[in-house]
């Protein structure tokens, strides 16, 4: 690869790299923020384990045991982890929340 082609690879890598992490600086939530919603989510579905991934900028709930496939699900905003806890309880409502053992 000539030095110049080089270059121009290393600059455009270089920018977007610094743009996706200029993007998941803006809408990466505030740390005390995160720790309400957090709350809120496990409050509004209690036995669930639910928390914003620092490094994944991803929010994350697990099942209280019991539940049929008790995965860890994702999701980019605390409303659309709200929305898929919603998913996964309907068809699992003869098993009551409960906390985690």
């Amino acid at each position: 690869m000539a030095s110049s082609e080089s270059h121009r690879l290393a600059s455009h890598t270089r920018t977007t790299n610094e743009q996706v992490s200029a993007v998941r600086a803006e809408t990466r939530p505030q740390q005390p923020a995160v720790g309400r919603t957090a709350r809120s989510l496990m409050r509004d579905f209690p036995g669930w384990l639910c928390w914003y991934g620092r490094a994944t900028h991803l929010w994350w709930g697990l099942p209280p045991q019991g539940y049929g496939n008790r995965a860890l699900i994702e999701a980019a905003t605390p409303d659309e982890l709200a929305a898929r806890v919603h998913q996964i309880r309907a068809p699992n409502r003869h098993i009551a929340d409960r906390p985690h053992s």
